[in-house]
């Protein structure tokens, strides 16, 4: 921080940071509201939780940081892989955002959602690229070569078998 007048604040003089005080109460602006909104959820300042899957490091995981983004009045991101179900989170937070991958059938995209805003979701954040860069138990999702309205159209269809 400086002052006015370009002075470091720990070099500046009771007077140059009186100055400093003055024109910005000239301003008029003597405080900030950083609030905004988000997907139709009021904030109370620019940041949410980022949905990131199995937060189980810690035993209360997602539902814990739901907690800390309702105590600051902010939203969370509820990833689809979380390892707390969507009803217990949605339990502790008001401004919930649940996240999902396209994976599966178009029901069973829909099914989560729908399980999501029973559970008190706001938002839909949908992700349609595959972070995973190996194969799954359960097989790895189709990727189109091209990501347009077609291939959305088409859906994610079938998985692969086990590589």
């Amino acid at each position: 921080m400086s002052s006015q007048k370009g002075v470091p604040y720990d070099s500046a003089t009771p007077e140059d940071l009186a100055e400093t005080v003055r024109q910005i109460e000239k301003t008029g602006h003597t405080s900030r509201d950083l609030s905004t909104t988000v997907m139709g959820q009021d904030i109370s300042f620019p940041v949410i939780c980022s949905p990131t899957g199995v937060q189980a490091i810690d035993p209360e995981g997602e539902v814990a940081v739901a907690r800390a983004a309702q105590a600051a009045g902010t939203a969370m991101g509820l990833s689809s892989f979380a390892s707390k179900p969507v009803e217990e989170v949605g339990q502790v937070v008001d401004k919930l955002l649940f996240q999902s991958y396209w994976v599966g059938t178009r029901d069973d995209i829909l099914a989560r959602a729908e399980r999501a805003r029973a559970a008190g979701a706001k938002g839909l954040i949908v992700t349609l690229d595959w972070v995973f860069d190996s194969r799954r138990d359960w097989g790895s999702p189709w990727i189109p070569e091209k990501l347009d309205v077609k291939a959305v159209d088409q859906g994610p269809g079938p998985t692969s078998e086990r590589g």
